[in-house]
């Protein structure tokens, strides 16, 4: 199914308002913003995007590929994020690694 990427979506939106975007778009999904799954309960989450009919999309670390020693925050958060996408059910993780 298709899913809208947040970094698709400019212009400062509440992640309500992406949600919502997403869904007027007539996007089957969207890609969950990982600082919710952090701080929201699965069920509040789930709440969130079954009241728009949208599915989860993928997850990602947020923005990582700046040139800072040491890395940025979402690197060092990763294994705390993944534990949080598990817990909702989502697996797929739409981005890349660099060496």
């Amino acid at each position: 199914y298709l899913c809208l990427n947040r970094m698709t979506v400019k212009g400062g939106l509440s992640d309500a308002e992406f949600l919502d975007v997403a869904r007027d778009a007539g996007y089957d999904g969207a890609d969950v913003p990982m600082h919710l799954a952090m701080t929201q309960p699965a069920a509040a989450i789930g709440d969130l995007f079954a009241s728009r009919n949208l599915r989860f999309g993928g997850w990602g670390p947020g923005e990582w590929r700046e040139d800072e020693s040491p890395p940025p925050q979402p690197i060092q958060s990763l294994h705390r994020q993944a534990s949080a996408a598990a817990g909702l059910g989502i697996h797929a993780f739409p981005t890349e690694i660099m060496p």
